[in-house]
């Protein structure tokens, strides 16, 4: 298996690079600066959003479903594009594996749904919910390499998760697409994926410049064939060293530009041995003068239980602390401060929800007269 990091504290375009040897015959064309200007492809297939109007000043992530075309077919890809539009900050396409949670889900809703959302790992299922590829500039490239390539299939679920801050007078109308560029399934030795490292807590205090680092290793043996940053525009340097076995603390790559150094490409595939990992490091510079905070889409939103964390587990039950800082991470805030008592197993099932939902609005209303009668 060969993984695509995806490192949140997509990649950089790659014109010319090639997958297998049928790709080294296309013809050199120019290379594609968005959305308007995207071909479609010759060797696979375009996949459009719907969109949406963005008000001047408004700064909004929207996750749209769509469905790859065919029935039952299966695809090997050798490369895919991503495009965005102008005053677009980031494209994110996942795919839901047939029959998983996630794309049970995402069935109950129409091709072009969409709901504001802080990204789709957040707002469906994680069980088999798969990345294809991310992007902070407006069109982005990736080949894999030769003997690589990822694995859809026809009438798949997938979910455009676009962001995108409207700095203009005028209402935009938000759209993204995506290529892909099918091979000869002889010629994927290999199945790719990707996996995602985040840290949602950086806090920055006003007028001042923070660092912050982590470590995350892996349980398996994999190749690794690149590194993404995704940070947004207080984003400064990222750093990436080896974390443990023999190239411990080896130095790999750092960027200075959140938007135009967004990624890195080994040169050839990295084999990252079980116990292994990385160390990363991501400086944040606030030079306003209040701390900063998650961009807050709302408490009214709804949940998936997956992200409430009811601790249901071992029957344990979970405190109102908890629930509060979760509830809190939810909207964008920073986690209170607010106390409270464990909340027996019993009482969580109470909580009000929509059909495989929570709605946070309903949840703060239950915590809070849940804290009112623990305390008495």
């Amino acid at each position: 298996m060969v993984l695509l990091a995806l490192a949140g504290c997509s990649s950089s375009p790659s014109p010319g690079a090639t997958h297998d040897d049928q790709s080294k015959q296309k013809t050199v064309t120019p290379t594609p600066t968005g959305l308007d200007d995207l071909p479609l492809p010759t060797d696979g297939f375009q996949v459009r959003s719907l969109g949406a109007d963005i008000n001047p000043g408004e700064d909004v992530e929207y996750c749209e479903v769509t469905e790859l075309p065919g029935t039952d077919e299966t695809y090997y890809v050798g490369e895919f594009e991503l495009a965005n539009g102008p005053h677009s900050h980031h494209l994110v396409v996942a795919t839901a594996q047939p029959g998983s949670d996630a794309d049970t889900e995402l069935r109950t809703m129409n091709v072009g749904d969409k709901v504001v959302c802080n990204g789709a790992n957040l707002q469906f299922p994680e069980d088999g919910l798969t990345f294809l590829g991310s992007a902070q500039t407006p069109y982005l490239l990736r080949s894999f390499p030769k003997g690589v390539g990822m694995v859809l299939h026809g009438g798949q679920r997938a979910v455009f998760d676009y962001h995108y801050l409207n700095v203009s007078e005028d209402v935009i109308h938000a759209e993204s697409a995506f290529n892909v560029h099918l091979v000869d399934a002889a010629t994927v030795k290999h199945i790719a994926t990707a996996f995602s490292f985040f840290n949602f807590t950086v806090d920055v205090p006003a007028l001042s410049t923070q660092t912050f680092t982590a470590e995350c290793h892996f349980d398996n043996d994999l190749m690794l064939a690149s590194l993404v940053r995704h940070t947004h525009q207080q984003g400064r340097d990222f750093s990436v060293w080896n974390s443990g076995g023999a190239k411990d603390g080896q130095f790999i790559w750092t960027s200075h530009d959140w938007k135009n150094e967004p990624g890195y490409d080994f040169p050839e595939p990295s084999l990252v041995k079980s116990g292994e990992g990385f160390k990363f490091s991501c400086t944040f510079e606030n030079p306003n003068n209040a701390p900063p905070t998650l961009r807050h889409q709302g408490h009214g939103r709804d949940v998936h239980p997956r992200r409430l964390v009811l601790a249901r587990r071992r029957g344990k039950g979970t405190s109102t602390a908890g629930l509060w800082r979760h509830l809190d991470r939810q909207a964008g805030h920073r986690p209170s401060r607010e106390r409270g008592r464990r909340i027996p197993p019993g009482h969580l099932a109470r909580l009000p929800r929509v059909p495989g939902r929570y709605q946070p609005d309903r949840v703060v209303r239950f915590l809070r007269s849940e804290v009112q009668r623990l305390r008495v």
